[in-house]
């Protein structure tokens, strides 16, 4: 996977990581995608999705999958299966090497990979004839 394919996956308005980092942040918005691929692929729903007073009820035969961990080592599995089968192989490399820095209206901003100083600014055009990434140095 290329840079620019990276940044249309993670910029893309429907699906893509930016649009749920902006509503809820980076790191809350990643969980939100990890663990809705997860209850999609296993047609189930987390525990803590069940109200306290009816989990006594939940049978065998329901389909109810453990949390995401919390411990990143134990975390990461699930969020390199997710992100891969959601955008491709290679998407998780460069995720890890284009950290995100923030998330706004307009785009996004990366730190540069091998020089912390500098940035890379992704700006997103919303209107689908214009809808194309621009990527400042």
């Amino acid at each position: 996977m290329n840079e620019e394919e990276f940044f249309r996956k993670y910029m893309n308005p429907d699906d893509g990581i930016y649009r749920m980092a902006r509503l809820m942040g980076r790191s809350a918005g990643e969980r939100d995608i990890v663990g809705n691929y997860f209850k999609r692929i296993n047609n189930a729903y987390f525990a803590s999705d069940v109200p306290k007073a009816s989990r006594k009820d939940i049978s065998p035969s329901d389909r109810v999958i453990p949390e995401l961990p919390d411990n990143e080592k134990e975390y990461r599995p699930f969020r390199d299966e997710a992100l891969t089968n959601l955008y491709g192989k290679g998407f998780v490399d460069m995720y890890d090497r284009y950290k995100p820095l923030g998330e706004g209206a307009y785009g996004a901003v990366f730190e540069k990979p091998g020089d912390s100083q500098r940035v890379l600014k992704v700006q997103r055009q919303d209107t689908l004839d214009r809808q194309s990434l621009e990527i400042q140095r």
